[in-house]
């Protein structure tokens, strides 16, 4: 086990603590009783589901505050996602997913490529948005 592992283990446990603990604070209403009772199981389901699609999928808040915001983070959520799962999880993910995985073989190396370089276009969007407003 070398220190990407162990980085890798020590992230997604610190990223499943906080999940857990966001959704018992959606499943919490504002005065401790959880709003999901009153619907029953499946649309609580379907509502959920929904949250997930529209605010993390979709980032509907971003969204809401300006277009050239909300591309830019799309551009570095769905970069970095992909990152993720296809460099740094690679021989977790993608070896698993796909047999014959080369990560220095095209077409790996390209998606490799054009997903840092997403990223990168994201960043400078938002440097760029920044030095424009000076408010921000």
């Amino acid at each position: 086990m070398d220190f990407l592992d162990i980085g890798l283990i020590l992230a997604s446990v610190v990223c499943a603590a906080f999940l857990a603990r966001r959704v018992a604070r959606w499943r919490a209403g504002p005065d401790g009783a959880s709003p999901y009772r009153k619907q029953g199981a499946a649309r609580a389901f379907l509502s959920a589901v929904k949250a997930v699609v529209l605010d993390i999928l979709l980032l509907k808040r971003a969204a809401r505050t300006g277009s050239l915001r909300w591309l830019a983070h799309c551009l570095v959520f769905y970069g970095f996602m992909g990152l993720l799962l296809f460099h740094a999880m690679g021989g977790l993910v993608t070896a698993n997913l796909f047999p014959g995985y080369e990560p220095t073989l095209n077409p790996w190396q390209y998606l490799r490529d054009l997903l840092g370089g997403l990223v990168m276009i994201g960043l400078v969007l938002m440097v760029m948005r920044r030095v424009r407003d000076r408010r921000l």
